[in-house]
């Protein structure tokens, strides 16, 4: 049964917010809507000392807590650590481009060597001498690394990305702050040496401008110009990439790789250059490159390497807004059944498979109760639907709201005549902020019941009224 507890209007924004009852559980529920030209402004979040610092206490519940292949974890700062000895070309990788990736992945190969381990103390030699002891020990006396030892044996490196920020820092007066994007956060989808806690995936699309390109082949959620909006599946090969002044195209003059399909490219005569977002992080010639896991490697026949290391898309159609996230919930009027595109890891019981982000993730369409959040078009107005749920393990009956699945989300935005709508990042993440205020109950409880902890997250959309 559905309760409707406060349905008002301020302004140019309806606000209503609900409450569905089953039994002694319960799901709050909150629904925003304004006109649907309204100004929506994607933004990055931007790491600082006290979001690192909760980075790694979220870390300590959170991020490793099933991790079986090492038993201690260090979180390093990428805006206090740039030099770093050791060199940028492998055998097995190719160029860095990037000293971030170059350190990951030369401080992960100390520690699988065995040669770095870590304790109470700090970070020590086992076995053979490795001079980057002295350095990584004055890292974390400065804060510059933040370090779980664990049971004092290996230990995984991870930068933490510059985007990776607190939601709450951009809210504002006669502005909405809603959380978008997926980004990488389990170990598992951080297998290369090119992933960053924080990092950010999906397209995302401000006033023509690619800010983050189309990956993996999901749907997204597009407003045109003309103010006319639909659900189209877009993947890496919808638009040109274009580095200095090489444009390439998949299957014109260049081929894309990416995760499900490929851990690692063929061999060939050229080159590959590997590239994550807005970077040329890397590349190898003759091919055979390990894929990034939320990023792609573009093939080319020759030994060029383009001078700039910047990385733009272009796209063909005029594009105000565009966002690709969770499953779409509504397309065209019609509702959704059941998840479309690509979202699952292919390695199952049965079937050996490539990894790709995220792997954790809620895939019973009509079972899989969380927190969640999502955004959708009626005909002239922009609808955000967030629910509020609890961390897996922390919910208590009665006092925390349960959640919903997507298809109780579906029901919900279709009896409020939503068109097209796809979901959001949600869980720990799910978050609304109307000016300074925080809307509904975060999902974060980092084990302690009863509270909420703002979960920082790399991509936000301001909502203008």
């Amino acid at each position: 049964m559905y309760n409707v507890i406060i349905d008002e209007t301020k302004r140019d924004v309806h606000y209503k917010l609900g409450r569905k009852e089953e039994g002694n559980a319960f799901t709050d529920f909150a629904i925003i809507r304004t006109s649907s030209r309204a100004i929506l402004k994607p933004f990055f979040s931007m790491l600082d000392d006290n979001t690192f610092d909760d980075i790694y206490e979220l870390g300590k519940y959170y991020f490793l807590r099933n991790e079986k292949c090492y038993s201690g974890f260090a979180f390093l700062d990428p805006r206090k650590l740039k030099d770093f000895p050791a060199c940028n070309t492998f055998e097995d990788t190719g160029v860095f481009l990037n000293p971030v990736p170059a350190m990951t992945y030369a401080l992960n190969r100390l520690s699988e060597d065995d040669r770095i381990r870590l304790n109470t103390k700090g970070f020590f030699c086992n076995g053979k001498d490795c001079h980057e002891i002295g350095l990584l020990n004055s890292w974390l006396e400065k804060g510059y690394i933040n370090a779980d030892p664990r049971n004092n044996e290996k230990v995984i490196f991870k930068f933490v990305h510059p985007y990776l920020g607190h939601l709450s820092k951009e809210a504002d007066k006669n502005q909405m702050v809603v959380n978008s994007n997926f980004f990488v956060l389990e170990t598992i989808d951080m297998r290369s040496a090119y992933s960053m806690i924080g990092q950010p995936f999906g397209a995302l699309i401000n006033n023509g401008e690619v800010m983050l390109p189309p990956l993996f082949k999901r749907d997204t959620l597009i407003r045109f110009k003309n103010g006319k909006t639909e659900i189209r599946p877009m993947d890496i090969s919808a638009v040109h990439v274009v580095i200095g002044n090489e444009k390439y195209r998949d299957g014109e003059n260049a081929t894309f790789y990416r995760r499900p399909y490929f851990e690692r490219t063929p061999s060939c005569n050229g080159t590959d250059l590997i590239i994550i977002n807005d970077e040329m992080l890397a590349f190898k010639h003759r091919g055979n490159s390990q894929i990034p896991d939320a990023g792609f490697v573009v093939q080319i026949s020759s030994d060029h390497v383009p001078g700039d290391t910047r990385v733009r898309y272009l796209l063909d159609d005029p594009i105000d807004f565009g966002l690709q996230v969770g499953p779409s919930l509504i397309v065209d009027g019609e509702p959704v059944k059941q998840i479309h595109g690509e979202f699952n890891s292919l390695i199952t019981k049965n079937q050996r498979g490539v990894n790709f982000p995220p792997n954790v993730f809620e895939t019973e369409w009509n079972a899989s109760k969380a927190a969640r959040m999502a955004i959708g078009f009626t005909d002239n107005e922009l609808v955000i639907l967030w629910v509020a749920g609890c961390n897996t393990g922390e919910y208590v009956e009665g006092y925390d709201s349960l959640g919903f699945t997507f298809n109780e989300m579906v029901e919900v935005l279709l009896s409020e005549g939503v068109m097209n709508a796809v979901s959001l990042d949600g869980g720990g993440s799910a978050q609304l902020l109307n000016g300074k205020a925080k809307t509904l109950k975060l999902a974060d409880r980092r084990g302690l019941r009863g509270h909420e902890f703002e979960r920082p997250t790399p991509v936000g959309i301001k909502i203008t009224f």
